[in-house]
């Protein structure tokens, strides 16, 4: 290394010198060159497998999330379904109970109407049995009067 230094101030200082390293320093040059490219190699796939793992790994999670979404999606439409199909039994039995409600409140109406009838007519009745009773306790009296006048006048006959 040392001697590489030497050169390369040499080189500056514009000495040539001798420009093809003896075989001891080429060996070191070039065992130093491959060290260096060992180096720099493993370096440059170190960061490039940190990269990739560091991708990799944003690639998983982001799959483990798009799992997760499918999922949570599945859920969430069987729930839809769930909701959807409480809802239609609601309204059908609300729609049952409502064509129900319809025909009771029909046939109260038409209770209603015959009891009205039913009321009238019994007044009338009220009314006509009163009137017989009042005619009724008139002809009684008159009958009663009548049978006075004839016990009397026969009374009056027989004195005679």
């Amino acid at each position: 290394m040392f001697s590489w230094l030497l050169r390369l101030f040499q080189k500056e200082n514009g000495d040539e010198g001798e420009t093809r390293p003896t075989e001891k320093e080429e060996g070191i040059l070039s065992h130093e060159k491959g060290r260096r490219k060992s180096f720099l190699r493993r370096h440059r796939s170190a960061r490039n497998t940190s990269t990739q793992n560091s991708n990799i790994t944003n690639q998983i999670s982001n799959i483990n999330k798009v799992r997760e979404l499918k999922l949570h999606m599945r859920k969430i439409s069987n729930d839809m379904e769930e909701i959807c199909g409480i809802l239609n039994l609601y309204m059908y039995e609300d729609l049952n109970y409502s064509i129900k409600q319809k025909h009771r409140l029909r046939e109260c109406s038409q209770l209603k109407e015959k009891v009205r009838i039913l009321l009238n007519e019994n007044r009338k009745l009220l009314v006509e049995q009163a009137g017989r009773q009042v005619s009724h306790g008139e002809e009684k009296r008159f009958c009663e009067e009548a049978s006075k006048n004839i016990c009397a006048s026969s009374a009056k006959e027989q004195q005679v």
